[in-house]
C-alpha cells in the first residue's frame, strides 16, 4: 500500500504575520504610554504653572496686608503702644506666611493652608485698625470730658479766687473797722521837778518829756485786751527820732518807729497817758514835733506840739 504524504503547509507567512501583529500592538501601547505621560506632564506643568501663579498672587496679598498694617500703624503711633501685642502677633503671622510661601515644592494643600491663613490674617489688620479707631473715639470723649472738666476747674477757680478777693477785702475793711481809732489827743511838755512832780512847760529848753494823753473811739468791733501802741515822734526839722532799726507794719508798710508802749483796751471811754523821754537825753528843740499813734496794723491818729 502506497502511502501518500501531503505537502507540508507554508508556515513562514503565518509567522510573519504573527510578528507584525505583535509588532503593531508594541508600537500601539508605545504610543498610548507616550501620549499618556504626554498628556500627564502637560497637565502637570499647567498644574505648576498654576500654583506659581497663585503662589505669586498670596504673595501680593500678603505684601497688600503688610502696607495696610505699615500705614496704620504710622498713622496712629501715639496708639501703638496700646496695642503692642496685637501688632506683634500680627506682624508674627506675616513673618510665617512668607516663610511658607518661600517653599520651592509648595503644593495645593499648601496653598489652600495659606489662603485660609491669610483672610485670618486680613481679619486680624481689620480688627486692629478698629481698635485704633475705638481708641480714638474713646480718646475724643475722654478729651471733651478733660476740657470740660478743665472749664470747670477753671471756672470754680475762677470764683474761689473772686471769693477769695472780695474775703481779703471784706476782711480788711473788718480788721480796719475794728481797729482802735483816737477821738481826742492831747501833747504837752513836761518839766519835772522834786518830789516827783511834774509842770506843764511850753519852753523847748526847759521840757524834759512829752506826754501824750488819748481817748480812744468807742468800737464794739474792736477786740479787748492788751493792745501794742507804736509811736512815730517827728522833730521840728521833719526828723523822725528812732533809737534803732526796728520796724512794724502799718497801712501795709514796714516803718520805723520812736518807741512802743501798750494799753489795755476795754471799751469803756478810758483816757490813756504815755510820756516818752529822749534815750540820748538830747535837749528839745524849738518849733513842732509830730506824734503818730499806730496799732494793729493801722493809724490811731496824730497830734503836735509847738514849742517855744
Amino acid at each position: 500500500m502506497e502511502v501518500q504524504q501531503s505537502e507540508p503547509r507554508s508556515e513562514i507567512p503565518k509567522r510573519s504575520s504573527a510578528k507584525i501583529y505583535f509588532f503593531c500592538i508594541a508600537i500601539a501601547t508605545l504610543l498610548a504610554t507616550n501620549l499618556y505621560y504626554a498628556l500627564k506632564y502637560k497637565n502637570l506643568g499647567v498644574k505648576v504653572e498654576v500654583l506659581n501663579r497663585e503662589k505669586s498672587q498670596l504673595e501680593s496679598e500678603v505684601d497688600r496686608i503688610e502696607a495696610e498694617l505699615d500705614r496704620v500703624t504710622k498713622n496712629n503711633s501715639p496708639y501703638n503702644a496700646l496695642l503692642s501685642e496685637e501688632q506683634a502677633e500680627v506682624r508674627a503671622q506675616i513673618a510665617s506666611l512668607r516663610e511658607r510661601l518661600s517653599i520651592a515644592t509648595i503644593n495645593e494643600k499648601d496653598i489652600a493652608l495659606v489662603r485660609f491663613k491669610i483672610q485670618n490674617l486680613r481679619n486680624l489688620v481689620d480688627e486692629y485698625s478698629n481698635d485704633i479707631d475705638k481708641l480714638k473715639k474713646e480718646n475724643r470723649v475722654l478729651s471733651l470730658q478733660r476740657n470740660k472738666l478743665r472749664n470747670s476747674v477753671d471756672s470754680s477757680l475762677a470764683k474761689v479766687d473772686k471769693l477769695t478777693e472780695e474775703n481779703a477785702t471784706l476782711q480788711e475793711k473788718v480788721e480796719k473797722a475794728s481797729g482802735l481809732k483816737v477821738s481826742g489827743i492831747t501833747i504837752n511838755g513836761i518839766r519835772e521837778q522834786s518830789r516827783n512832780r511834774e509842770k506843764t512847760e511850753t519852753r523847748a529848753r526847759r521840757t524834759d518829756n512829752l506826754k501824750i494823753t488819748f481817748n480812744v473811739v468807742d468800737n464794739p468791733l474792736a477786740k479787748k485786751g492788751l493792745h501794742t501802741i507804736y509811736l512815730r515822734i517827728i522833730d521840728p526839722s521833719g526828723n523822725l527820732l528812732t533809737y534803732n532799726n526796728e520796724t512794724f507794719e502799718a497801712n501795709g508798710r514796714d516803718l520805723q518807729y520812736t518807741f512802743q508802749t501798750s494799753i489795755e483796751f476795754s471799751n469803756d471811754g478810758k483816757l490813756y497817758s504815755v510820756e516818752w523821754h529822749p534815750l540820748d537825753d538830747s535837749d528839745f528843740q524849738k518849733g513842732d514835733y509830730t506824734v503818730v499813734l499806730y496799732t494793729d496794723g493801722y493809724t490811731m491818729g496824730k497830734g503836735s506840739i509847738t514849742l517855744k
